[in-house]
């Protein structure tokens, strides 16, 4: 697990594995207990992507992608942040553009991962001068953290 300050103001989390368990609803729930947060997960072997807002300890949207089923799959919950309608309507287009389902590339993968990068300035797949991670203290050192995960 690494952690990074950006420009922004949001301190990101990149943990391995779609599955990790910084990403349960019970961790994010405590983590944007006071505050806002975003989580993204991908995983690109099955085109399966998601994205969700939470804050004050509850998701208020949520964005996911399962390739896996079907490449124009894309289930929305909530009130979607002010970016999703150009993202959407720019990556069906180009999807289209490239014969829609049938052209062997999954466009609506992008909507979650494209998603987290005008709210963060954070996309998994692409990294710049400014972004310095460093890995996490101890967890025995951080009291948080051992009540956030549980150890």
């Amino acid at each position: 697990m690494l952690g990074g300050h950006f420009p922004d103001g949001w301190y990101v989390v990149s943990a391995r594995g779609y599955f990790h368990r910084v990403m349960s609803d019970g961790v994010l729930k405590r983590v944007s207990s006071g505050c806002e947060g975003i989580a993204g997960g991908v995983e690109t072997h099955v085109m399966v992507s998601t994205a969700a807002g939470w804050t004050n300890g509850q998701q208020v949207w949520r964005v996911d992608h399962k390739g896996d089923t079907d490449t124009d799959h894309l289930t929305t919950e909530g009130e979607l942040p002010s970016p999703f309608a150009a993202i959407y309507n720019d990556l069906r287009a180009e999807q289209a553009a490239e014969g829609g389902q049938d052209c062997g590339v999954d466009f609506i993968f992008d909507v979650p991962v494209k998603l987290c990068r005008p709210l963060t300035g954070y996309d998994y797949d692409e990294s710049s001068a400014e972004e310095q991670w460093h890995s996490p203290a101890p967890i025995s050192k951080l009291s948080w953290l051992i009540r956030l995960f549980g150890r």
